[in-house]
């Protein structure tokens, strides 16, 4: 009979809290191939959750992806399942790819996943011994060409390894199986709360957007409302706050 890990009774809870959770992108090539990937961590060190979500300091919902917890870290994992060729840097609000001759432009996801992780902090204020580790795993159709140093940018296939390469413990098991048993307690798995978090999300997005369009229309930051100065950097000109280095916003030409 298999030995049951430090985490494996935790985990069973877990597990059923997940399948009720559900997630109305479990479907998407990305998160499925993590998820399962994941799955083969071992469960004596590392207890996963996947479709994370709950409420925040702020009194709205956070989404998260996949966390795992270990002694080695929480590792908060943001998924993403985009074709082509990807540039990006930490600090631009939106990164590019270039697929099938066309030019599109998606949300950064380092700076998504460190709000994410910003509200995990928030959450485990009790915790202090925690440490987070910033993930962005692409699935293999996307061919990555991005300068990052505030977060671990990698494929899915590469993502269990790169986490049992971090083998140095940082807090003890226990505070680990317990900052995983508190995740659980606030991990909300009411079906009506997960709709209300996407329509609402999906709204923030175009109220967001309408925002932008209208500061860049008129020259200004849409982050911070400084001017907008053409200036010229290792990859050509580009539109950089003029409140510079306290905003870092940037916008390509």
């Amino acid at each position: 009979m298999k030995r049951l890990g430090l985490f494996s009774l935790i985990k069973a809870f877990g597990l059923i809290a997940n399948a009720l959770g559900g997630n109305s992108r479990a479907g998407r090539r990305g998160e499925r191939a993590i998820k399962w990937r994941l799955g083969w961590l071992p469960d004596d060190r590392y207890a996963v959750i996947n479709d994370l979500l709950f409420t925040n300091y702020k009194g709205s919902t956070t989404q998260i992806d996949h966390v795992v917890v270990s002694p080695y870290g929480i590792f908060v994992i943001e998924t993403k399942n985009i074709s082509g060729k990807i540039y990006g840097s930490d600090n631009a609000e939106k990164w590019r790819r270039y697929w099938r001759y066309r030019d599109l432009e998606f949300g950064n996801p380092v700076l998504q996943n460190k709000a994410h992780i910003d509200a995990l902090t928030k959450a485990l204020r009790n915790y202090p011994e925690a440490r987070f580790v910033s993930i962005i795993a692409f699935t293999t159709n996307a061919d990555l060409r991005v300068q990052v140093h505030d977060a671990h940018v990698m494929y899915s296939s590469q993502v269990r390894r790169f986490i049992k390469r971090q083998d140095t413990p940082i807090m003890p098991t226990e505070t680990a199986r317990q900052i995983y048993k508190y995740l659980l307690s606030i991990n909300t798995t009411d079906r009506t709360i997960r709709h209300t978090h996407a329509e609402r999300a999906q709204q923030n997005k175009e109220n967001y957007e309408h925002r932008k369009s209208e500061a860049i229309k008129n020259g200004l930051c849409p982050k911070c409302g400084g001017k907008l100065i053409l200036r010229q950097g290792k990859f050509g000109t580009f539109y950089g706050c003029s409140n510079y280095p306290r905003c870092k916003y940037t916008l390509n030409e």
